[in-house]
């Protein structure tokens, strides 16, 4: 088993720093605060990524309870199996959920199995404490001829994902480290739409009757990682009224440059027999990737909204959104049928309903033998609505799935990957006294300097280039120097000084693998000599290619 592990200090402990100050300077007690300041600065921001990670927990359960692969980016696994069917997953994280409830949780699973199958799941969070949080998953056959109107416990291996709620807050965090693909597929195998969090390209291969293979396809991308870090989750997008199909998934095959996720639709209230028959079904994926050599090195901000619905009445327990000024609403349609509307002005102008992924999960204490299935409905530039239904799919004389209320859990993705470059400039290496932010303008409109050279006809141009897409991607930055520069070079100072003057000015230096929100920054010294005959002139950047965003400085020798 494969756990988080906790941040430490390092090196000599604050008390023996302290009491060596009295054997320095006093002018030199104020840098050795300073510096441990900093260093507690330090040592403090990594628990602040933990905070903000949504993913709790993720794994791969086998039938007998043990951990075949699992991950926490803030603790230990553990797991039991007290019941056929019944199986506890405990996170241990001392002072990690300091002030929690069962419901600031949102757990999610299904059966991990490369064929046809009609083992369901449903989960619920029981126990919280300052230091721990168990979820229990109840694991059924549910279409069983020996009680051909109810669920049978049944032992399988599944995967699970535990995510929670903001503390103090409606804003979830749309980033996670975790997250690898997310996106919707037709019942022929055509692939709707998909986003991945750094860059692979993603294929579908519809090879049998309700039999879907996804590759996913990126140089070097899988090397270090197991099938058991390949989490696959799916939900049915059929919105028939008698819906009856039940979507299941694994890893299957791995390379350095490939993965291969297998989903499989079965229909699971058939009147023939009491075994699932394979059937073309449309439905939404998400897939994560966790533990492996770095779980860090890609990620994405694709999380829109998540959600918590009591089913008999349809009220929203819990929600969070991570777009500004949103708001999600709900509605109990009848048994079973929940329509949901999410509003963001101006958020979904020239969006389609196949531009997002959804995921419900049935949260109950008991074995049920219901499936969820959600599809988008109407959208319009401010508003996106959704149904979600629930079907009972074990039901005596019954050939097809009957509504039935059920509590549930939702989760919302972007599904379609942005690029966003956004490019900054100053006088000063002070991100927020630069000029830029958020304006994506190709012709520097509101990002221009003036700047004066010294003496000696140095001038110093400061810039950052963030990317405010929603995924991990390679950023080109490049300058195009004006008449009468000379003796410019330009540094990369993210990642260390690095000297990157000869791309900077040709095509552009590119800064591989900027994760959303991540800001490069660049320092470019040139020189407008005092013999030059041009006493001002100018430089022009760049970020990006399509779209691209520009800045401006003019440089001009004081008369």
């Amino acid at each position: 088993m494969k756990s988080g592990i906790r941040d430490s200090a390092f090196g000599q402990p604050i008390e023996t720093q302290l009491k060596n100050q009295k054997k320095t300077p006093p002018n030199m007690n104020t840098k050795i605060l300073h510096g441990l300041l900093a260093l507690i600065a330090v040592l403090s921001a990594p628990k602040l990524l933990h905070a903000q990670e949504t993913l709790l927990g993720i794994g791969w359960i086998h039938s007998s309870g043990a951990v075949i692969g699992g991950w926490s980016p803030v603790g230990t696994i553990s797991t039991s199996r007290p019941n056929t069917g019944e199986f506890h997953i405990t996170i241990d994280a001392p002072g990690e959920f300091t002030g929690a409830g069962i419901g600031d949780f949102l757990p999610q699973a299904m059966t991990r199995i490369g064929a046809a199958s009609d083992r369901a799941l449903t989960g619920e969070v029981t126990a919280v404490s300052a230091d721990s949080v168990t979820a229990v998953f109840y694991l059924s056959d549910v279409e069983d001829s020996a009680n051909p109107s109810g669920p049978e416990p049944v032992n399988y291996s599944f995967q699970f994902a535990l995510l929670r709620f903001p503390a103090g807050t409606s804003a979830v965090p749309a980033a996670s480290r975790y997250l690898l693909a997310t996106g919707s597929i037709a019942s022929n195998g055509t692939l709707k739409r998909a986003a991945t969090s750094d860059g692979s390209t993603l294929e579908v291969n519809r090879v049998g009757e309700g039999d879907y293979h996804l590759t996913l396809s990126k140089t070097g991308a899988y090397a270090g990682f197991g099938l058991e870090d390949f989490y696959p989750f799916a939900t049915s997008g059929n919105q028939s009224n008698v819906q009856d199909n039940l979507p299941v998934g694994t890893a299957d095959s791995k390379s350095n440059d490939h993965v291969l996720i297998q989903f499989r639709t079965a229909d699971v209230q058939n009147a023939s027999n009491d075994n699932p028959e394979a059937e073309d079904d449309e439905f939404h994926f998400t897939i994560y990737r966790a533990g492996g050599p770095s779980p860090a090195t890609a990620e994405s901000s694709l999380l829109l909204a998540m959600a918590s619905v009591q089913g008999n009445n349809g009220l929203l327990r819990r929600s969070a959104i991570s777009l500004p000024g949103a708001n999600l609403a709900l509605e109990r349609t009848g048994p079973g049928r929940y329509r949901f509307t999410l509003s963001a002005p101006g958020r979904f102008a020239g969006k389609s309903m196949e531009d997002f992924a959804m995921q419900v999960h049935l949260n109950n204490s008991a074995h049920i033998d219901r499936i969820p299935s959600v599809r988008g409905m109407i959208l319009g530039a401010d508003t996106f609505e959704f149904d979600v239904r629930i079907n009972d799919v074990e039901n005596a004389g019954e050939a097809f799935g009957v509504a039935e209320d059920n509590d549930f859990f939702l989760t919302i993705h972007d599904a379609v990957p942005t690029s966003k470059p956004d490019l900054r400039i100053g006088k000063k290496p002070s991100l927020t006294k630069m000029k830029g932010n958020n304006l994506y303008n190709s012709n520097a409109r509101g990002q221009k300097i003036l700047t004066s050279p010294s003496s000696s006809g140095l001038a110093r141009i400061h810039l950052a280039t963030e990317n405010d897409g929603n995924v991990t991607q390679d950023i080109r930055t490049r300058g195009k120097r004006g008449a009468g520069l000379s003796k410019t070079r330009c540094f990369q100072m993210t990642g260390g000084k690095k000297n990157v003057t000869a791309a900077f000015l040709a095509g552009g230096t590119t800064a591989t693998s900027v994760r959303p929100g991540q800001v490069v920054r660049y320092e470019v010294r040139t020189v407008l000599p005092a013999d030059s005959a041009k006493i001002k002139t100018a430089f022009r950047f760049q970020a990006g290619a399509s779209p691209l965003d520009r800045a401006f400085a003019r440089i001009a020798r004081k008369p």
